[in-house]
């Protein structure tokens, strides 16, 4: 089984790398859809060692001319048209996943299994959305994640956050 990673980027945020480290131990292919210019975002992809196969796309007619994305959605679409992964995980350029080698084995035996003899289509993770000062979460959600590439597709109309 093929894991496509899906990332959009836009300005660079200090965790880029972390996030960077968390994704490349599980992914096949990393697909970055970058949609506007930032120098520290080209250099952190330039200067990030990768071990999974890089797929980069500069799409500045994501943006518009206030500087502000368009259409999550269509961006997210950009990076899911370039994966060509069995599943896709989606990631935001902020996010850092926890114990990566046991969520890659996790997918590999949900793909290879199913679930009670159904194959998956989408797997659900909770995502820690907000956190205190002291680093602790505040807000945990329960998210679509992971997806099956012939099964998914964005297609919200307007803003996703």
């Amino acid at each position: 089984m093929k894991l496509s990673v899906c990332m959009i980027l836009g300005r660079c945020d200090d965790k880029l790398i972390d996030t960077f480290h968390s994704i490349d131990s599980i992914a096949d292919e990393i697909c970055l859809v970058q949609t506007v210019y930032d120098h520290r975002t080209a250099d952190a992809i330039e200067n990030f060692e990768f071990t999974s196969e890089l797929i980069h796309k500069q799409d500045y007619t994501l943006m518009h001319e206030d500087g502000f994305l368009r259409s999550f959605a269509e961006a997210r679409n950009v990076s899911f048209d370039l994966a060509t992964g069995d599943m896709i995980m989606w990631v935001d350029a902020d996010d850092v996943v926890v114990g990566p080698f046991k969520l890659r084995d996790e997918i590999d035996r949900l793909y290879a299994h199913g679930h009670q003899g159904k194959q998956i289509d989408m797997i659900s993770m909770d995502y820690d959305y907000e956190f205190n000062t002291d680093g602790q979460c505040t807000t945990r959600q329960t998210r679509e994640r992971i997806v099956r590439k012939d099964y998914f597709k964005w297609n919200i109309n307007g803003p996703i956050h």
